[in-house]
């Protein structure tokens, strides 16, 4: 599976190679043309859709031990949702640098969060 794009040396600038290997395929457009510092984790179009068409972010768990009293889940990978024409669908890492079509959510998931479902099965013990 194909992680970023690649593109010959002669179809680009120097100055955007950094940029055009940082981009993940699925992205709208070249990665860190956004917002410095944001992530794709925090945009409004970064989610999976679910059969009845809602937003939803998934979670997985990285090990099967416990981080401490409860254990961690942490935010896989989603969409970019943004409407442009002939786009990949592919996932895109949470941690992916944001590109130029960034619009902060304001709910913005969580890069980890405790596993509720670990809790209750710990407690029925």
């Amino acid at each position: 599976m194909v992680s970023a794009v690649s593109f010959s040396a002669h179809l680009t600038c120097s100055d955007l190679l950094e940029n055009i290997r940082k981009t993940q395929l699925g992205q709208a457009h070249f990665a860190g043309t956004g917002p410095v510092g944001k992530t794709c984790r925090e945009c409004e179009h970064f989610y999976c859709k679910t059969q009845d068409g809602k937003k939803q972010h998934r979670y997985r768990s990285i090990d099967n031990k416990p981080d401490g009293p409860e254990k961690l889940v942490h935010l896989q990978s989603a969409h970019c949702n943004c409407p442009i024409p002939n786009k990949a669908h592919r996932l895109i890492p949470p941690n992916a640098e944001c590109c130029r079509h960034f619009k902060a959510s304001l709910t913005p998931p969580s890069e980890t969060r405790k596993d509720q479902r670990y809790k209750q099965n710990r407690s029925k013990s």
